[in-house]
């Protein structure tokens, strides 16, 4: 290898992992990716399966980011057994990306302790017909209708964080260092949702 403008050569020892939901070999034949590219990365050909092909995986994913994100936020949440047979009937077209996405916006976005599938968006509750009894749009709507905005939910969740962060340590900047922003920061959240010095 050489640096661009360089006169010298460096040995390097490497390997290139590259990755792409496009057939490549259709794109090669349409003249849309370069054959001697092609050819240069596909060394080790690994075909890994959409998540909806590979159900099992599923749950695992869930219960993963589930257990990283609640001690991420500090809090203690679990999903309930009728939500996972939700998810896992969902076909998951952003595969991990889209159940790592939508596990942390649950995990912000609900108050309750435990994950219901009235806290679930609405597409993933629709089956693939599209159809639905009377009954089950009516309750899903009212619960829709209950839940509480974004802006509250995360004002209440950083409430709670504060208050533990305070009892746990004893002191405002202790406190402060917990949570990673500045003392002046915390006096001012404090006034903001009246919570007092423990």
């Amino acid at each position: 290898m050489r640096r661009v403008g360089g006169v010298k050569s460096i040995s390097l020892d490497i390997r290139i992992l590259s990755a792409t939901n496009r057939d490549l070999k259709q794109l090669v034949k349409r003249g849309e990716f370069r054959e001697d590219l092609y050819y240069r990365l596909n060394v080790v050909d690994i075909f890994i399966p959409p998540l909806r092909a590979r159900r099992e995986d599923i749950q695992p994913l869930i219960f993963y980011y589930l257990n990283k994100y609640c001690k991420e936020y500090r809090v203690e949440k679990h999903i309930s057994e009728e939500t996972i047979g939700y998810l896992e009937g969902y076909p998951w077209p952003g595969n991990i990306r889209e159940v790592r996405n939508l596990i942390e916006n649950l995990i912000v976005s609900t108050i309750n302790c435990e994950i219901k599938p009235f806290h679930l968006p609405v597409y993933i509750k629709e089956p693939s017909t599209g159809y639905h009894c009377e009954k089950q749009q009516i309750a899903s709507q009212q619960n829709i209708e209950e839940m509480p905005g974004l802006r509250e939910t995360l004002e209440q969740l950083e409430k709670k964080l504060i208050t533990e962060a305070l009892q746990k340590q004893g002191s405002i900047r202790k406190a402060a260092t917990l949570l990673k922003i500045d003392h002046s920061t915390l006096i001012r959240k404090m006034k903001k949702y009246n919570v007092d010095k423990m």
